[in-house]
């Protein structure tokens, strides 16, 4: 054979051929540094408890590890920062992903005292600078408690958590005060349709609001009676009319809100106007006050 020979100088022996797996010291039996050693010696001390002089028990060693100095700087160096931040972050993502879901949780004998509860209160004491994300996660909670509440057959609960979702997400906006949006009509005329007494009084208010101005346009005071179509074509109707007095217009507004179809005409463009905006409002108020009703007795 041609060549130079090949020299094998590795496990060439027995003892060279050992793996290290099998070696006596290659697996610890506890395999925790000393810093590590340290740092669960605290933790291990709130288990043994400390007798006092009447051999009673008062509390336990914790307090007396913590004090040194030495488990202090343990505790340093084997907190595991990466790994805190990265479970951090995880939760924050669960939070702002919204996957933090009310909706299982099991509430047992919880008393909400809703008079101190206050929807701008409650969105301050959210941390952070994003106040978007701070109305967000309120009005995401606060729909997640509310099914919750429905499910359990909590049903006043369940509207005031709606009103608070839909609260935040209205204050989201100029403060509130975005009045050119539908979002804040709904909650002028009924609370979004959970508060009972604010339907109610709106509904008043536009059957007198409109009762009131009833009494400033015109109505028609006569009708012609025509036998022929001559007798049409010559017949005038009275077009400037005559406004009702106090007691016949809130009848004359009731009607109207309720679609009874009053004999007396509106002569004037501004009455015929009114009674219109009032056949649409009335019924639409009326309408949000049952809804209202409805869900605080919802079954």
């Amino acid at each position: 054979m041609s060549g130079s020979p090949i020299v094998i100088t590795r496990w060439a022996t027995q003892a060279g051929r050992r793996r290290p797996a099998i070696e006596p010291g290659y697996v610890k039996i506890d395999e925790r540094s000393f810093p590590e050693l340290l740092a669960i010696a605290p933790r291990f001390a709130r288990h043994v408890r400390y007798f006092g002089p009447d051999d009673c028990p008062e509390g336990d060693w914790s307090d007396f590890f913590r004090a040194d100095i030495a488990m202090v700087l343990a505790a340093m160096m084997t907190f595991d920062a990466p790994r805190r931040a990265a479970e951090f972050r995880r939760l924050w993502s669960s939070v702002q992903d919204e996957t933090s879901d009310a909706r299982k949780f099991e509430f047992i004998n919880a008393d909400w005292n809703w008079r101190s509860i206050s929807t701008k209160q409650e969105i301050k004491s959210i941390g952070g600078k994003d106040v978007l994300s701070k109305h967000r996660l309120l009005a995401v909670a606060c729909r997640n408690l509310a099914v919750n509440a429905e499910e359990n057959h909590r049903y006043e609960e369940a509207s005031r958590f709606r009103y608070m979702a839909m609260e935040a997400r209205r204050l989201e906006r100029w403060r509130g005060f975005a009045f050119w949006t539908l979002g804040w009509w709904y909650w002028l005329a009924s609370g979004y349709g959970e508060r009972v007494w604010r339907a109610f009084v709106v509904l008043i208010g536009i059957w007198l609001i409109a009762a009131a101005l009833y009494m400033g346009v015109g109505f028609a005071r006569w009708e012609p009676r025509v036998a022929s179509q001559q007798e049409a074509a010559e017949a005038r109707r009275d077009e400037v009319g005559e406004s009702l007095r106090w007691p016949r217009s809130l009848t004359y507004s009731l009607g109207v809100m309720t679609l009874q179809k009053p004999e007396t005409r509106p002569a004037t463009n501004a009455a015929q106007s009114l009674v219109m905006l009032e056949t649409i409002l009335g019924p639409v108020q009326a309408a949000l006050l049952a809804l209202a009703i409805r869900r605080k007795f919802m079954r």
